[in-house]
């Protein structure tokens, strides 16, 4: 067994529960070293008093022994005896307060193979803190102290009440660090236990799981370990996701099979009970959808305390079974306790079924569309799951308007009447079924798209957008999320194919955009949904506007949209979209103004927006996408220097353009070889040669008039030219 490094010794001021706990503890270690079993659920029943502490304290103990059933352990403190153990954990202590001094180290939270986790006290801000730090020595190998360093990034990357925040990070004495948000609280699982917690319960704490989830799939995080150790629930009941060791980052190139398999078994990325089907198979085919699989394992054994199949025995029939093995239904669980089959009805188990599909294809294609199916599962409502059951669809219906059908049956002169009530609603059941299907189509063939966009198989992804239009007209549903989903396709179309300079193609994209966008009768949405959307048809007006060659109007545009997304900034200053939408709108107003002859109001525009993008990078450090707006910004100011075809602007473009090139060197090279970076550098080249060119022909006392290499169309996407 390995041996926890205590805690400092006690001191003078520590309480009863404290002592308390350490003799448990101590305890705990003296029966599993002698070989006998220690039952923890009793314990903590015992003692439920000294909950969470106590059972954070012993699910360390357990992870450090399951860490000595991998083949190749890599816990370094194997076979420390406790004296040298509590003397390691002392000077490593002392050596972390050296170096940042605000800290004081409490105790050691987790102990592994590639990093220690540490409970500090902040004495600058007065807080708990968690802070992991890198193992030394030949323990920190480079591939280890880059993966600490994008954990670090991702979990700054994602804001999200029910994800562990991130304070800082750095380096110490040669070893990376980050201190985050600490968590006093139980795993989701032992939370769940000792409260006892019923079906519905769970399912209204897992949602606040899976909207965490969802919030970092949009900003392109998978997380890949969701398990119920990573998933702490806090004092006040609420979950909290964290160590993001192993999340794939979807919107750079990843590191490297070495650096991505932390607590790999064999070629798999994860734990294995809890991977996906695909995750088991092979670790870099995966998806958001992966993480889906993964909290379906999740709900499943929440619900019954067990795995929806054997995990047991040797890895590789583990495997088999989490690829090849249909899981169990929750009523066929065998969990003890009288009549725990009846608590699981239909609606519930066709979700987690759902979610456990071995075919990707088969599940939730979000996990926002699970969350959803359990929020209506808790409002008695149709769920996507079974509706394409017309029979579940009409019980559902009727049993939500009872009252109607037992006025019906009571009175014979009524009877037309409900069956005219019961067609009516049985028409609308099957248009909520349509319109729930419509939906997760739509859904799926949009995020399908959104991925070929992104990896620049642009026919791929205008032929998907294009099949969410035609899904979402088909039925003619008036759907607020049916709707939504047509206008987001309509934009992105027009996007892509004014980045290609198809103007005769986008101009139809534009205009539903702005037809749907300037609906008087837009269903469910606030003054301020509206808003948002207005701006971003706008915004593809104004492009168009541009690329037609009518500077006017796209002034008038992008002035709009400025005034628009100002307004929407002022309820929310901190959304990071709405700034590089404005931008995006200074920078089209700049090249529309210049393009006019309004030197003066086109410089205006574009150092607001190279301010503005300025601030953008600043509070996003982390978007590769920012920092090319910012360069394409400085690019702009650079080329308006040289529009003006004097010795005087040619100098004055030079920093300019030695600002842009600059920019785009911190790029990582996979992002640095999309096209609009090449393009962006092209453009670059160009100008410079230009100034040389100039030079030389003023040397030869020639003037040689050669047209400026714009940069006015970038913003969007677009290469300059």
């Amino acid at each position: 067994m390995v041996v926890i490094p205590p805690e400092r010794e006690p001191r003078p001021d520590d309480d009863p529960r404290a002592q308390r706990i350490e003799r448990i503890v101590a305890r705990v270690v003296r029966e599993r070293s002698s070989g006998v079993a220690v039952d923890e659920a009793a314990l903590l029943t015992e003692h439920a008093d000294l909950m969470p502490e106590l059972g954070r304290r012993l699910r360390l103990l357990r992870a450090l022994d399951d860490a000595l059933l991998d083949p190749a352990p890599t816990d370094s403190a194997e076979g420390l005896d406790p004296e040298s153990a509590a003397a390691s954990f002392d000077a490593d202590a002392r050596f972390i307060e050296s170096q940042l001094p605000r800290y004081e180290i409490l105790e050691m939270i987790e102990h592994g193979g590639q990093g220690i986790v540490y409970k500090a006290w902040d004495k600058s801000i007065r807080r708990h803190v968690a802070i992991k730090v890198l193992l030394h020595g030949p323990f920190a190998s480079r591939e280890q102290r880059q993966r600490l360093q994008r954990e670090a990034r991702l979990i700054a990357r994602i804001q999200h009440p029910h994800i562990v925040t991130s304070y800082e990070s750095g380096d110490i004495g040669g070893r990376q660090y980050f201190a985050m948000e600490y968590v006093e609280g139980l795993p989701i699982d032992d939370h769940a236990m000792l409260n006892d917690l019923a079906p519905r319960e769970i399912v209204q704490l897992f949602i606040q799981v899976c909207r965490a989830v969802n919030t970092a799939h949009q900003a392109g995080v998978i997380h890949r370990d969701l398990k119920p150790s990573n998933i702490l629930v806090n004092l006040a009941g609420e979950p909290k996701i964290l160590d993001f060791g192993l999340a794939k980052d979807l919107g750079v190139e990843e590191l490297g099979a070495a650096t991505q398999t932390c607590s790999e078994i064999g070629h798999v990325v994860g734990t294995l009970p809890y991977l996906s089907p695909e995750q088991a198979e092979d670790s870099t085919a995966i998806d958001v959808r992966s993480d889906i699989y993964t909290l379906g394992v999740l709900l499943f054994r929440l619900l019954t305390h067990e795995f929806p199949y054997a995990v047991d025995g040797p890895q590789d029939d583990v495997r088999r079974n989490i690829r090849f093995r249909e899981a169990r239904r929750l009523s066929a669980a065998g969990v003890s306790g009288a009549g725990r089959r009846e608590r699981f009805d239909r609606d519930l188990e066709a979700i987690v079924a759902q979610a456990l599909a071995k075919e990707k294809e088969r599940r939730y294609q979000s996990v926002d569309g699970l969350a959803a199916d359990l929020e209506r599962y808790l409002a008695g409502e149709v769920i996507s799951a079974r509706g394409h059951q017309t029979g579940y669809v009409l019980r559902k219906t009727l049993a939500r308007h009872r009252m109607a059908v037992g006025v019906g049956t009571a009175f014979l002169l009524v009877i037309v009447v409900s069956l005219v009530v019961t067609t009516a609603l049985w028409r609308r059941a099957e248009y909520l079924v349509e319109t729930y299907q419509a939906g997760l189509e739509m859904g799926s063939y949009f995020k399908l798209a959104t991925v070929e966009r992104d990896d620049g198989r642009i026919e791929q992804a205008i032929a998907m957008f294009e099949k969410v239009i035609e899904i979402g007209e088909r039925g003619g549903s008036q759907d607020p999320v049916v709707l939504r989903s047509i206008f987001d396709a309509h934009e992105r179309l027009a996007d892509l194919y004014l980045r290609r300079d198809e103007v005769a193609k986008a101009q139809p994209h534009v205009e539903a955009a702005l037809q749907l966008a300037n609906r008087s009768d837009w269903p469910g949405a606030d003054p301020m949904q509206l808003m948002r959307i207005r701006y971003r048809a706008k915004q593809a007006e104004a492009m168009n506007w541009l690329k037609l060659e009518d500077y006017p109007a796209a002034v008038a545009a992008h002035q709009d949209v400025i005034a628009m997304v100002a307004a929407l900034r002022e309820q929310d200053p901190g959304d990071a979209y709405l700034l590089d939408s404005l931008v995006i709108a200074y920078q089209g107003l700049g090249g529309a103004q210049r393009r006019l002859g309004n030197l003066d109001a086109a410089l205006g525009a574009y150092e607001r927006g190279r301010e503005l993008a300025a601030e953008l990078v600043d509070q996003n450090p982390e978007s590769l996408d920012y920092i090319v707006t910012l360069a394409i910004s400085e690019l702009q100011i650079g080329v308006w220097h040289l529009s003006l075809r004097t010795e005087e602007g040619d100098q004055a473009a030079t920093p300019w353009l030695q600002r842009c090139a600059s920019t785009l060197d911190s790029l990582p090279a996979a992002r640095a070889a999309q096209s609009d970076v090449l393009r962006c550098r092209d453009a670059l080249a160009k100008n410079h040669s230009l100034i040389e060119r100039r030079k030389a022909a003023r040397r030869a006392e020639e003037v040689e008039e050669v047209p400026v290499q714009s940069a006015d169309n970038s913003a969007s996407g677009t290469a300059p030219h």
